[in-house]
Parts: C-alpha cells; sequence; structure tokens
C-alpha cells in the first residue's frame, strides 16, 4: 500500500500520479484565487469562499501527511524546503481556528493568514522550468539581496521626499512617511 500511494504521490510515471499532482496544481490555484476574493469586501466570509478554504486545506492537510507517511526520510522530508512550505501552507488555518476557540484578538493573525500565499510555491514541486527558475534564484541570491537593499533604500528616501513635500498640502493623505510608501 505504502509503495502504490508513493508511486501516486511522488511520481508522475503513472496515470494516477499524473492526475493526482494536476489535482493539486489546480486546487492551489483556485485556493489562490479564492484568497484574492476573500479581499474583496462584500465576498469575505462567503459561504462559498469560507467552505472552499476547509475543502482545499483538508485535502493540503490530507496530502502533507502522505508525504510523510511515504518518505523513506520523514524528518528530511519535514524539514526539507517542500515539507515546510507544505506545512506552512495549511498552519494559518489551524491556527484560525485555535484563535477563534480561545477568545484570542484576531487583527494579529492577519499576518499569519499571509502565509497562505505561501501555497503559490507548492507549484514549484510540479513544474520543471519554475526548478529552474529556483535554482536561478539561488545562484543570484546575493546580487538580489543587494538589488532589494537598495530597492529598499530608494522606497525610503522617496517617500520621506514625498512626505517633506507633500505633507503641507494634503497632510490627511500623506500624514507619515510611512503613509507616503
Amino acid at each position: 500500500m505504502k509503495k502504490y500511494l508513493k508511486n501516486i504521490i511522488e511520481s508522475q510515471e503513472s496515470r494516477a500520479g499524473y492526475l493526482f499532482d494536476i489535482f493539486i496544481q489546480v486546487l492551489i490555484v483556485l485556493s489562490l484565487i479564492t484568497f484574492s476574493l476573500e479581499t474583496i469586501e462584500s465576498l469575505n466570509g462567503h459561504k462559498f469562499l469560507v467552505a472552499f478554504e476547509y475543502f482545499s486545506v483538508i485535502i493540503f492537510t490530507i496530502e502533507y501527511i502522505l508525504r510523510i507517511y511515504v518518505s523513506d526520510k520523514k524528518l528530511s522530508y519535514i524539514f526539507s524546503f517542500y515539507g515546510l512550505i507544505d506545512f506552512l501552507a495549511i498552519i494559518p488555518f489551524y491556527l484560525n481556528i485555535y484563535f477563534i476557540s480561545k477568545n484570542i484578538d484576531l487583527r494579529g493573525l492577519r499576518v499569519v493568514r499571509l502565509l497562505r500565499i505561501l501555497r503559490l510555491f507548492k507549484l514549484f514541486r510540479f513544474n520543471d522550468s519554475l526548478v529552474l527558475l529556483q535554482n536561478a534564484f539561488i545562484i543570484v541570491k546575493r546580487e538580489m539581496i543587494i538589488f532589494s537593499f537598495i530597492a529598499v533604500i530608494l522606497l525610503y528616501v522617496s517617500s520621506v521626499g514625498i512626505y517633506f513635500f507633500e505633507n503641507p498640502v494634503q497632510p490627511e493623505e500623506f500624514s507619515s512617511i510611512f503613509a507616503c510608501m
């Protein structure tokens, strides 16, 4: 049974493995679309979106558990890039349930819910081109860090300039440097 499941989950060689991969890829894309739809105020909390979130997280959780089960080195998978992505893609859902059950203020949970976007990285597992792109980013990691640092500096300097020039004219719109970002 374990060998059969491993063939489906870790290989696209069989028809079942190929269909499993397609199903998970489609589910990832649909879950990202519903995540985006939830930001539309009139759709936030819509029954279909909530039900789809439950459905997708249950499937992703089953997938995660099965990947651990069929893995020859379970701890290696759990702490691998894809194991961590799989875990981080489902944990916001369970944290949300926990916080609601404990009547904890959920405003801070918005940051945790952003982790749901990590489901996008699950797609890397299924596409050789995306793996090549990932490897290219690893190669130019240092340059990307320097570029990002320079971009943040430019953003900050621009925001300071906007604040000092626009605040006197429109103080409600440009109330702080952060509002100018």
